[in-house]
């Protein structure tokens, strides 16, 4: 019996031993992390569009901003976003809409991934679509959150069209079928403006004043100067109309024009010293940092 009793415990031992061994290895297997990813081209035949597939796990996207529309629309996971004018979390099938220029941020919040689509419409494209479309006034949207099943539809079958590069036929039907439904359920000219007139003014010259002499070293105290303020006054303007401050408007318009050069096949140190930017590291950086994409991605 005793024999019997001591076979039982070695056994039972053994088990143990084995079990342990086990899932010391499934512990200290290496971990297969899911990487961000990002897709970026341009179609050749439709000028002022970019097009961008994106899967991240971990990104977080400071205030920045673009000199086009934003287009995005949520396949998987989700975000957080905030900007200027609102705030919220994104979900399957939802949108994400941006003017030209208005600053926002993004994150994943409590989602553990987020994948997503997105156009980026620069104005050509915009006074083409208005016009094939027979749409007049300028066109803009107040709300940067849209859920619309219909419209998730059509912007995917809009999408996909590019990406595989499908007839032309069939690319420009989806083309102006999604906009259409986007511009005339969402769109409107805008009348939000909060800003007392003589702020507008100043606002606008400053803006004009920076998209001018962006490429020199420019300080504060030359734009704050021009627009008779001072530099605290004008950092406050810019943060309470576009929701950042005049050095981050600046690096967003050095970043757009460098964009531009980089797509016409300028090179990236030239680009960079072109701009305004210290180096084409800076310049890279601040890519990856704003629009998670490489200067490579942009050929």
């Amino acid at each position: 019996m005793r024999c019997t009793l001591q076979s039982v415990h070695a056994k039972s031992d053994l088990h143990h031993l084995k079990s342990d061994h086990c899932l010391k290895q499934i512990f200290n297997m290496p971990r297969t992390e899911v990487k961000d990813t990002v897709k970026f081209w341009q179609d050749p035949q439709t000028k002022g569009m970019d097009f961008m597939s994106a899967q991240f796990t971990s990104k977080r996207f400071p205030m920045h901003a673009h000199d086009s529309f934003v287009i995005a629309f949520t396949d998987g996971g989700g975000s957080c976003f905030r900007s200027n004018r609102s705030s919220g979390e994104v979900k399957r099938k939802q949108f994400l809409v941006f003017n030209p220029w208005e600053a926002h941020a993004g994150w994943l919040g409590r989602s553990k991934d987020w994948s997503y689509r997105a156009i980026y419409v620069y104005d050509d494209a915009v006074e083409q679509l208005k016009q094939r479309l027979r749409i007049n006034g300028s066109v803009s949207f107040s709300n940067n959150l849209i859920l619309d099943d219909q419209l998730h539809e059509e912007f995917s079958r809009l999408h996909h069209s590019f990406e595989m590069n499908t007839d032309f036929f069939a690319q420009r039907e989806n083309l102006y079928a999604a906009f259409n439904s986007l511009f005339l359920r969402y769109g409107h000219v805008k009348t939000s403006e909060t800003i007392a007139q003589a702020d507008e003014y100043r606002l606008r010259l400053a803006k004009e004043f920076i998209h001018d002499r962006y490429a020199e070293k420019l300080t504060i105290e030359e734009v704050a100067a021009e627009i008779d303020l001072s530099c605290f006054q004008m950092i406050k303007l810019f943060q309470k109309s576009m929701g950042i401050t005049p050095y981050a408007y600046l690096t967003q318009v050095r970043l757009c024009r460098a964009i531009q050069l980089i797509k016409q096949g300028v090179s990236l140190s030239s680009a960079a010293l072109d701009t305004g930017f210290y180096d084409q590291s800076a310049l890279t950086n601040h890519l990856k940092r704003c629009y998670a994409i490489t200067p490579s991605q942009l050929r």
